[in-house]
């Protein structure tokens, strides 16, 4: 079997506080996935993410309704994969 090769396929994508405020708003979502599930270069990088070692920053908010921080989460997780093996590792 041949190995991937080796490629930047995932810049990155941020969905934040902006996203779940145009949802509030009347941002069409299920438009938004359905354009998503339709982009064939999306669907493969998301599915080759898996193959890769990679890193990743993850910062998660819970807001009140006044949009105010109640509660939150910040790590860094490092992916690994060896072989047909993959973990994730929290670095921080």
């Amino acid at each position: 079997m041949a190995q991937p090769k080796q490629e930047k396929i995932y810049q990155g994508i941020e969905l934040d506080e902006v996203m779940i405020r145009e949802v509030r708003k009347g941002f069409d979502f299920q438009s938004f996935i359905d354009r998503v599930k339709k982009d064939t270069t999306f669907y493969k990088a998301f599915k080759s993410l898996r193959l890769m070692n990679f890193s990743m920053f993850n910062q998660i908010e819970v807001l009140d309704k006044k949009d105010e921080v109640k509660a939150s989460f910040n790590s860094i997780t490092q992916q690994v994969r060896k072989g047909n093996c993959r973990k994730m590792i929290v670095k921080k």
